[in-house]
């Protein structure tokens, strides 16, 4: 808002500016001095009695003779001024297409974390994937929408500089619309197995750690933009016995299995803050 404001007071000092120079410039010719005696000698004592009124008077008229009389230097000089305010107008309309793409852009980013559990037949215990939640929190729909998640269980806490580039399953595609939310692939991807209670139970203890990451590359609906890329990292807490779950349990009763998160130190970025 700020921004407009400053370039519509230097749009109109530019204009009153160009307009000053041009009373200032004609005022300085033979035309305007000649016209300007002639119109004290006629006017006489008025003149000396009513100072201010008399000069704006022949002020006025005499800018305009001089105008007139000089109207090829004027025009030249009227034509480097309209091409001033049209470059001005330019520059105004790309800083007004910057702000509005900025303001409407698509922006896709993780903001839930899913769980979805299956039935391992052998042990009668359940098995677990995750999953994050995707959403666009722009105005305008995402372009060539890829995803991707993966899963990283580790004997000690990621190391610093992980490779969030490496592929170890599928990428996926869509679309997103504005203000509209979509569930990400599932991790660990099939067909690798997925976190067994025991793995659980070992990260609930701190014995191992769980790791969901993954990104969004995607355009925006503007022409010439840059691709866009968000990615995450979460640290996975397991609240709950995943050896006593129970599919039936709600959240906080025995037998019911809840998983949070916290950011991870790398892995959490967007467009260029990201490294690579």
């Amino acid at each position: 808002m700020l921004k407009r404001i400053l370039t519509v007071v230097l749009g109109v000092l530019l204009i009153v500016g160009a307009l000053e120079l041009l009373g200032l410039m004609a005022s300085q010719t033979p035309s305007y001095e000649e016209c300007y005696r002639s119109e004290y000698a006629k006017a006489g004592a008025y003149a000396e009695n009513q100072t201010q009124k008399w000069f704006w008077k022949a002020h006025v008229k005499c800018t305009a003779v001089s105008l007139d009389q000089n109207n090829g230097f004027i025009t030249a000089l009227a034509t480097l001024f309209l091409a001033g305010i049209t470059g001005w107008l330019v520059w105004v309309a790309r800083e007004q297409s910057k702000t509005t793409q900025v303001q409407l852009r698509a922006f896709v980013h993780a903001i839930a974390l899913n769980s979805r559990y299956e039935l391992d037949k052998t042990s009668g215990h359940h098995n677990w994937r995750l999953q994050p939640t995707w959403m666009n929190s722009g105005d305008t729909p995402t372009r060539h929408l890829r995803i991707y998640t993966g899963c990283e269980v580790t004997d000690s806490r990621l190391p610093a500089g992980f490779d969030f580039r490496q592929l170890t399953g599928t990428i996926g595609n869509g679309l997103l619309g504005p203000k509209i939310q979509l569930q990400g692939g599932q991790a660990p991807q099939l067909p690798a197995a997925a976190l067994t209670p025991q793995i659980l139970d070992d990260a609930r203890n701190g014995k191992k750690f769980i790791y969901l990451w993954g990104w969004a590359r995607y355009n925006d609906t503007f022409p010439g933009t840059a691709e866009h890329l968000t990615r995450f990292c979460w640290y996975i807490f397991v609240n709950g016995d995943p050896f006593g779950f129970i599919p039936e349990a709600k959240p906080g009763e025995p037998g019911s299995v809840r998983f949070t998160y916290a950011h991870h130190s790398e892995g959490n970025c967007a467009d260029d803050e990201c490294a690579y």
